[in-house]
């Protein structure tokens, strides 16, 4: 999460509610509170990890090894590397996949860092 603040923020913090541009650290140390508003915002709104319900860990380590795999890389291999549900990793190489394909015609950055932000 600390990478994901890093990343969304690395510029400076404007809140998404208010348009204000002062915040502090929210209900945990990886997410932002507005100080006009009160809006919270979570280090992962926004991104591909956007309600996730699997360790933050394993969907990165899916993400790379899709992106590594040029997508070549079945559900079920990744199921037993990340050690999920077959539906589960399937469900999110699809949602990478779409975000490869959809970040590939708008952007030309280098790395797999780049498919995280929804931008």
């Amino acid at each position: 999460k600390r990478y994901l603040f890093d990343l969304k923020w690395k510029d400076d913090y404007s809140c998404l509610k208010c348009g204000n541009t002062k915040g502090f650290v929210g209900k945990d140390k990886f997410s932002k509170r507005c100080t006009k508003c009160g809006y919270h915002e979570s280090s992962t709104v926004f991104t591909i990890f956007h309600r996730l319900r699997f360790p933050i860990q394993k969907a990165f380590y899916i993400v790379f090894l899709v992106y590594a795999n040029k997508g070549d890389i079945n559900a079920v291999e990744l199921s037993e590397i990340v050690d999920l549900r077959l539906n589960t990793a399937w469900a999110f190489k699809k949602k990478v996949i779409e975000r490869i394909e959809a970040k590939s015609k708008t952007d030309d950055s280098e790395g797999w860092s780049y498919l995280i932000l929804d931008e």
